[in-house]
């Protein structure tokens, strides 16, 4: 049910919203899995990572730094602030923060089941909960999918790629640092952004998601 419902929190992020005020809040993910790791895992994480955890804050102040005035100090918060009355930005790190809870509880399920084995069984659970639950509440979707079957089975079989890759690679690190690899993608998300939806401030965004992905990576160092 987690994973559903950050599926859906997610898929509605970056349907109505810009991906660069977005995707860049996925870096969230390993700051709270620093938390649910050591709550559930009893995993630590090096002091290293607090400075990670400031670099992924100041790169979300980067992005919505256009609500701040150099000469006004009192309007530095501004941006920070900005992150909570942003729809599209609450969502995601709501999303994060649902993540970091599923990304947890997958490796502590593969202390019952070997990741070559758990990775699909996961995706498969998803792949037969997600369309019974959508066909109870909203039955007329499941007939877009028709519309373009192989455009929408590409995407699956990214997806499954992904879960499969995922759980092989969590079994080998702390979650916190493969996280922190794997949250590299918010750049590229960035990117197709300005190319394929003509988002602005492209440089600004940019800049603001290396400084985050730089700050999940210091959980790896």
């Amino acid at each position: 049910p987690l994973e559903i419902l950050a599926m859906l929190l997610y898929m509605r992020a970056i349907r109505d919203h810009p991906l660069a005020l977005t995707l860049p809040y996925l870096a969230f993910t390993p700051v709270f899995v620093v938390l649910t790791g050591y709550l559930l895992l009893g995993e630590a994480v090096s002091p290293r990572g607090l400075g990670g955890i400031l670099l992924v804050v100041f790169g979300a102040w980067l992005l919505n730094s256009g609500h701040a005035r150099l000469r006004e100090w009192r309007s530095w918060a501004a941006p920070l602030s900005a992150v909570v009355y942003n729809p599209g930005s609450r969502l995601m790190l709501a999303v994060a923060a649902l993540y970091s809870l599923t990304s947890v509880m997958g490796k502590g399920a593969m202390q019952y089941m070997p990741p070559a084995q758990f990775g699909p069984f996961y995706t498969l659970v998803l792949g037969v909960a997600a369309p019974l639950l959508v066909g109870a509440t909203r039955p007329a979707s499941l007939a877009a999918l028709w519309r373009r079957p192989w455009a929408n089975l590409l995407v699956a079989a990214g997806m499954g790629g992904m879960m499969v890759t995922h759980f092989l690679a969590i079994q080998q690190v702390e979650v916190a640092y493969m996280i922190a690899v794997k949250r590299t993608s918010l750049l590229f998300g960035i990117l197709y952004g300005a190319m394929l939806f003509n988002e602005r401030y492209v440089g600004r965004h940019l800049l603001a998601g290396v400084l985050m992905v730089t700050g999940v990576s210091a959980f790896a160092l």
